[in-house]
């Protein structure tokens, strides 16, 4: 009988932990990250001003020259991104 319980409990848990996680890849990724990947100028900047500490180059270097954003617009367009987040949900 015990092991009946047990087994119960333990498919309980993998259904509470499921949906912990779910929940949590929920609220952590998909709303914080956007979809198509963009980069923004500024936040490599403030990558680069925590780099001067240790390298002072960065104070003088270019977001922009760090940047390549080819591919995300094609990607966008084609469907290739849609695509990926459909396989995912």
């Amino acid at each position: 009988m015990r092991h009946e319980n047990s087994e119960t409990e333990r498919v309980y848990r993998c259904a509470h932990l499921r949906s912990a996680l779910e929940d949590a890849y929920e609220s952590f990724v998909v709303k914080q990250f956007p979809r198509v990947p963009y980069v923004m100028p500024a936040a490599v900047q403030i990558i680069f001003d925590l780099a001067a500490a240790r390298d002072p180059r960065a104070k003088t270097a270019d977001p922009q020259g760090f940047i390549d954003m080819r591919f995300v617009p094609e990607l966008e367009q084609n469907g290739a991104i849609n695509q990926l987040y459909a396989q995912t949900r």
